[in-house]
């Protein structure tokens, strides 16, 4: 995995130290992913909460160096601005992901993609934004799609094979902004964004005794009780 679980990280740094329990909080902030990250912990003294804050720092530094497109020197941003049919070098990590990601896109039809760059410059998402033309817009969709690049699997190696295409990773604040959506939506409609066991259930994949079972080991999270009132009301309508 390319970023390994930093909140372990975190609690193995700050928390054994020494046996006392953690009663400093420490909070430090750096510029990384085209965003701020900013990090806290309670630790046993501020030097190990420093020291927990360096090592999920590093942890996010691997992968900017490896995902960052707002850098021109991290390993995608290489692939993304290399001439096309050339091919670049990829590490085995990138490589993986590439592969995880294309395989992502087949699943989903194409719902799941991160080349679309020729969209981003397109609408000028990552400026003031903008509505592009009709011959824009067609441009810019023939140039998205992960088939406008090629992984080589025995030389670890991938090219685009259009000037316009890259691959758009994003940043962490984009995510954030997602996640607060997705929690407001959920909030003020009472409603579960992608719920599997609801659309299983919708779509009749699963039956209702299939749904209290799957619900019933889940009762007293809010997710369960999410499902529970799922089943109430449908119980009601009858």
């Amino acid at each position: 995995m390319v970023l390994p679980s930093f909140a372990s990280t975190l609690l193995v740094a700050a928390l054994t130290q020494s046996g006392s329990p953690p009663t400093t909080r420490v909070e430090r902030e750096t510029y990384l992913m085209g965003t701020t990250l900013s990090v806290g912990v309670v630790a046993v003294d501020r030097a190990a909460g420093i020291a927990a804050i360096e090592s999920a720092f590093d942890a996010v530094r691997r992968v900017d160096d490896l995902l960052s497109t707002w850098r021109d020197d991290s390993e995608i941003a290489r692939l993304n601005h290399a001439p096309p049919g050339v091919p670049v070098p990829l590490s085995a990590d990138l490589y993986a992901l590439l592969q995880e990601a294309a395989r992502w896109s087949r699943e989903t039809g194409g719902a799941f993609d991160p080349s679309v760059g020729a969209l981003v410059d397109a609408w000028d998402l990552r400026g003031e934004g903008r509505v592009p033309s009709r011959t824009q817009l067609t441009a810019a969709r023939a140039a998205t799609g992960l088939r406008r690049f090629e992984l080589n699997d025995t030389g670890a190696t991938g090219l685009r094979r259009d000037s316009t295409a890259w691959l758009d990773t994003g940043n962490a604040d984009a995510l954030l902004q997602a996640g607060n959506f997705i929690q407001a939506i959920q909030a003020r409609q009472g409603l579960k964004i992608a719920c599997i066991e609801e659309i299983a259930y919708k779509m009749g994949y699963i039956d209702r005794l299939q749904l209290e079972r799957l619900a019933e080991p889940l009762r007293k999270s809010g997710y369960g009780e999410y499902l529970h009132r799922l089943l109430s009301e449908e119980a009601g309508r009858r």
